[in-house]
């Protein structure tokens, strides 16, 4: 399934491992650590990850007003349509499996 929806996710520029950053943030602001963590992915491909997506404009990172030395990973309004056409995307690709 998850090269199927691979195929899907490509059509927009995002692969499918973006994909699962940007609904992690949709539902909160975090931490890149905590991304990595919650994903299960090594900090730097996270890192990685996050600069793809900040070049697409589909999420930024904000001074974390608690601690200045990790900032939050923001998603964008573009960013939140994207994961809304994706996630429908993906239960389409769920359905033809």
């Amino acid at each position: 399934m998850i090269k199927k929806f691979e195929v899907h996710s490509l059509k927009y520029g995002i692969p499918a491992r973006e994909y699962g950053i940007l609904v992690v943030i949709s539902q909160k602001e975090y931490s890149q650590t905590k991304i990595s963590k919650i994903t299960k992915v090594d900090k730097n491909i996270t890192l990685n990850m996050i600069d793809a997506l900040e070049a697409k404009s589909l999420l930024k990172r904000q001074k974390n007003s608690n601690n200045k030395k990790k900032n939050l990973i923001l998603i964008m309004p573009e960013g939140k349509k994207l994961t809304k056409e994706l996630y429908k995307e993906m239960l389409e690709t769920k359905d033809s499996c």
